[in-house]
């Protein structure tokens, strides 16, 4: 972002060196931060010159780390790639374990559903929005639990999915595939929602006149975005909160 502004504008290129980096943050040209409980409020969009992503940088990073970017790469999986989807799923321990060529494939499968999206949608006008998918919800358990971005992006992705149920737009057997994925992968905790979760998603940025672009599934590999009532919103709230109280 300083880049994006300073001198109004300088050139620059991403080295990344995390996972979360390599499959998700550093593609696409976004740059934000946060203000106060909302996430990368502040930002420009800010294309770099070049991003380098090098699996070898990835030998020394924390598994809490690693296994925030296998939050990002699943995502991307599940908005638009079943394949990928159950390829990440039988190789997610290889790749926690840094097997150089599953990390190689993953994270080259990862950056071209990204990049495709971005390239047709730069300033997140439209299909780009599909890159939120988990985010919605997510954010908040992030703010308020202090999990890390690509856990709670998980999280998110299964109460969006539990929503995608809930308004008819997805089987239930889509959401167990999804569910027991993650859980498997080691990337689900049962968190309830945050109270003022709705008031907080309600003045998000992907906000609009009462109601909210929300990324829903239709099928894992197969995201819609719909628009939703801040009623219909609470409601579910109401709804999950209930439920995973009943479970714990």
């Amino acid at each position: 972002m300083v880049a994006s502004v300073y001198m109004r504008g300088v050139r620059h290129g991403f080295i990344s060196t995390t996972l979360l980096s390599q499959v998700d943050a550093s593609i696409g040209g976004k740059t934000g931060v946060n203000l106060g409980e909302y996430k990368n409020i502040i930002g420009t969009f800010r294309q770099p010159e070049f991003v380098l992503c090098d699996h070898a940088m990835l030998a020394t990073l924390p598994e809490s780390e690693m296994k925030s970017g296998l939050g990002e790469l699943f995502k991307h999986a599940v908005i638009r790639d079943r394949n990928l989807f159950f390829d990440i799923s039988a190789l997610a321990g290889q790749a926690m374990a840094r097997d150089p060529e599953v990390l190689g494939d993953l994270i080259r499968r990862a950056v071209r559903i990204k990049a495709g999206v971005v390239r047709h949608d730069p300033f997140e006008k439209g299909p780009r929005r599909l890159l939120n998918f988990g985010h919605t919800f997510g954010h908040p358990l992030e703010t308020h639990y202090k999990i890390p971005h690509g856990v709670a992006v998980a999280q998110g992705m299964i109460i969006a999915a539990e929503l995608s149920v809930w308004m008819g737009e997805m089987a239930n057997p889509e959401l167990k595939l999804l569910e027991g994925a993650l859980e498997k992968a080691g990337l689900l905790t049962a968190y309830l929602l945050p109270s003022g979760v709705t008031g907080m998603i309600s003045r998000d940025k992907k906000s609009e006149s009462g109601s909210v672009n929300f990324v829903l599934l239709r099928s894992v590999g197969r995201a819609v975005i719909k628009r939703i009532s801040v009623t219909e919103l609470q409601a579910f709230v109401n709804y999950y909160n209930e439920k995973e109280s009943q479970s714990q």
